[in-house]
């Protein structure tokens, strides 16, 4: 070992006789801090998997309602593009047509949350 290496665990042990603390304990507090942190990550996960089978049945019911307005919106955008010579992808068409049917689905969507 070299002597810096000594040095450095001289200073160790009088930083912690100074403290009045003992190896032992900080192996104790290491071994109580990883068990803690091992419970909070554990307790987080089952709050994530617990909170997605929570959502499943909003998925369920939302997901129709995504492929309505998808399709009424490329009906739509397909119709405006035949009627327009500049229009050349109507994308403007699509976002203002969702949202057009989005607020006539609204009240389906606050009723849902009510259930």
């Amino acid at each position: 070992m070299s002597l810096d290496l000594f040095y450095k665990l001289e200073l160790l042990n009088d930083s912690l006789n100074k403290l009045q603390v003992s190896l032992r304990e900080i192996d104790y507090l290491k071994t109580k801090l990883n068990l803690f942190l091992f419970l909070r990550v554990l307790s987080n996960t089952l709050i994530y998997v617990i909170l997605s089978i929570i959502e499943i049945p909003f998925y369920i019911f939302i997901l129709p309602c995504m492929a309505y307005l998808d399709q009424k919106s490329e009906k739509e955008r397909l119709k405006r593009l035949a009627e327009s010579s500049v229009k050349h992808k109507a994308l403007d068409i699509v976002s203002s047509y969702k949202i057009m049917e989005f607020i006539k689905l609204w009240p389906l969507f606050y009723l849902y949350t009510l259930i």
